[in-house]
């Protein structure tokens, strides 16, 4: 099981990578695809 603030930190890290600043920006993404 995966806490919380595991996802966070990992969510935080990927950011970048993709291009994205916010988990809305993210969800955006996703969306357009």
């Amino acid at each position: 099981m995966l806490s919380p603030r595991t996802v966070s930190s990992h969510l935080y890290n990927v950011y970048p990578k993709l291009g994205v600043s916010n988990r809305n920006q993210l969800r955006d993404l996703f969306d357009d695809l």
